[in-house]
């Protein structure tokens, strides 16, 4: 993906008429940073679906992405969010933690269904 952005560079700037004089230099440095952190987004996703539930792992990332950005925003415009906004980041929260608990919780069952159904076959 990156690689055929790079390759497309070209074709922006004819379509631009060549290297305009006033070209804003900060564009490409603000994409550069918001592909890397894309980059590093995808990759921490990668390495959490391969050590845990996607079970658990996709719908928190889903849920939650929306609370991260307006927490950053919180930080960066140090302004406080609607109250739809603070309502739908606690909800996410609460959802979240909830499936993760309520799915370990059924793990546990799980396992020591296993466990006693091996144990009784053992004895037998």
């Amino acid at each position: 993906m990156a690689i055929t952005g790079l390759l497309l560079i070209p074709v922006a700037l004819l379509s631009l008429g060549g290297i305009p004089t006033d070209f804003p230099w900060q564009a490409p440095a603000l994409t550069a940073v918001t592909q890397l952190l894309n980059a590093v987004g995808a990759l921490f996703l990668v390495m959490a679906l391969a050590r845990g539930k996607a079970t658990i792992v996709a719908p928190t990332t889903n849920a939650l992405a929306p609370a991260l950005t307006v927490i950053i925003s919180l930080v960066v415009y140090q302004t406080l969010p609607s109250p739809y906004a603070a309502v739908g980041i606690v909800l996410a929260l609460v959802g979240s933690t909830l499936m993760v608990y309520s799915d370990e919780k059924r793990g546990e069952a799980v396992t020591e269904g296993a466990q006693v159904s091996t144990a009784e076959r053992a004895g037998t």
